[in-house]
């Protein structure tokens, strides 16, 4: 398979993983580029969860108020350590985790996101 791959001067392969620790050696060592990005900071998990709140609000308006009464914020304060796609999931977790969002997102609270955080962090 090598041979034919040589024909292909041009081909580019992109490999990502969000747990680097358990990709083997091996295959990073035949890499001709590793490119490590660390997680995201304080800031820009705000700025993820900010979006996904966005993007629950243009349905649900009242879901916004986690963005004005500062539970995102504080939710990114807590979710050191948690990758993005972690974040996006959080506010999904924090929906479903609070009885009164079922009829209406809106009733999420800041108190569910952060439960919705000391969840994926128990999980990890």
């Amino acid at each position: 398979m090598l041979i034919g791959l040589r024909a292909h001067p041009d081909l580019l392969f992109i490999a990502t993983s969000n747990v680097p620790e358990v990709v083997d050696v091996a295959v990073v060592s035949r890499a001709d580029v590793v490119l490590t990005f660390p997680l995201p900071d304080c800031e820009a998990r705000e700025q993820i969860l900010k979006s996904t709140v966005e993007a629950v609000a243009s349905r649900f308006p009242g879901f916004e108020g986690l963005i004005t009464d500062g539970s995102v914020r504080r939710a990114a304060e807590a979710a050191e350590g948690l990758d993005g796609r972690q974040l996006r999931k959080l506010v999904v977790t924090a929906i479903a985790m609070c009885a009164e969002a079922e009829a209406d997102p809106s009733n999420t609270t800041g108190d569910d996101l952060l439960a919705a955080i000391a969840a994926a962090g128990d999980a990890r």
